[in-house]
């Protein structure tokens, strides 16, 4: 089953009921946005789970794709799984060349685009603006939680990011056999709940399973805040559960060295915090072109941020204006 979005939607005083359930997931092949916007998304269930445009989108049949959407003025509250986009996706599901602009905000798996992530899922070309809400855990800019064998490849998250614990610029918590690539997050991190043990990432907030890759990616945040109660903060990532995490990796990744944050005073640069890089070393498009590789897919400026491009356009709503941090970088 194909479904295409033939003009723009204004959901302006409607209170929107998920497509698909848990028990009842959408399993059709494809959602084409065809590069429309829906606009005004409202949800207002804080005691429902699985919320968002779509409640939970299953590709068991055959691969399931949600392509070239784009929301604007979202205002999504559930309980667990909530994202924009999808509350949880699983089993070959794919989410390409779509964002989500507004607020989103729940209890525990809570994303810009998807809630919850599981088993052999890719997200590419994406990116949010949105503000990202939690009260408990595992919360993400682009994803809560991604359990197994799935990809985020090409995103970027620039609204602010909170959650009691478990909190990531790009994922709040990556399981086994995961990849995170080609990545960027300016967002302001923020683990909020000081009875809790506190897991806060530049781009995730913890690893709990082995296998995972954190390649060519970009903590650009301008803070990474805890005040839990024991406080695991990185660039990169909050925290690597060892002995989970057997065979876990992340090559090649720089950090902002001006990035303020609740660091332990013995937490050098290395494995969690990337190399350190000032502010400055991204003024120029060729750096950003040099370090990302991937040019096709992005479109570089002098002191601009990278945006995201299908062949020769450049996907809509999207801002390259550097945020007050980058302009004025510590040295």
């Amino acid at each position: 089953k194909y479904f295409r979005l033939e003009s723009d939607l204004d959901l302006t005083g409607y209170e929107w009921v998920p497509i698909g359930s848990s028990a009842h997931p959408f399993t059709g092949k494809m959602f084409d946005g065809n590069f429309k916007t829906i606009n005004n998304l409202t949800i207002n269930a804080p005691t429902s789970d699985y919320q968002g445009l779509f409640g939970c989108i299953d590709g068991s049949n055959s691969w399931s794709s949600v392509e070239s959407l784009y929301l604007i003025n979202t205002n999504i509250t559930g309980r667990s799984y909530v994202g924009s986009i999808a509350g949880k996706i699983s089993n070959r599901t794919n989410i390409m060349y779509s964002s989500n602009n507004g607020q989103v905000n729940g209890y525990s798996n809570v994303g810009g685009l998807i809630g919850f992530v599981q088993n052999n899922c890719v997200i590419y070309a994406c990116f949010n603006r949105s503000q990202v809400t939690g009260s408990d855990s595992m919360v993400g800019g682009i994803v809560g939680s991604v359990m197994t064998s799935s990809t985020i490849q090409l995103a970027y998250s620039t609204g602010a990011i909170s959650g009691g614990s478990v909190v990531g610029g790009i994922a709040g918590y990556l399981y086994a056999d995961n990849k995170v690539q080609w990545s960027y997050s300016t967002s302001l991190i923020m683990a909020t709940d000081p009875g809790m043990i506190s897991f806060a990432g530049g781009l995730v907030g913890i690893i709990k399973g082995e296998r995972n890759r954190i390649f060519r990616c970009l903590p650009l945040n301008s803070a990474i805040l805890s005040i839990g109660r024991e406080r695991h903060c990185g660039r990169v990532v909050g925290h690597i559960d060892y002995y989970y995490s057997q065979g876990s990796t992340e090559l090649n990744n720089r950090s902002l060295k001006s990035i303020l944050g609740s660091f332990p005073p013995d937490q050098g640069w290395g494995t969690i915090n990337g190399e350190p890089t000032s502010g400055y070393f991204f003024f120029e498009a060729n750096a950003w072109s040099d370090y990302f590789i991937i040019d096709d897919a992005w479109s570089y400026g002098d002191v601009q941020l990278p945006l995201l491009k299908l062949g020769n356009k450049i996907l809509p709503y999207q801002d390259s204006s550097f945020p007050p941090h980058l302009l004025n970088p510590l040295p």
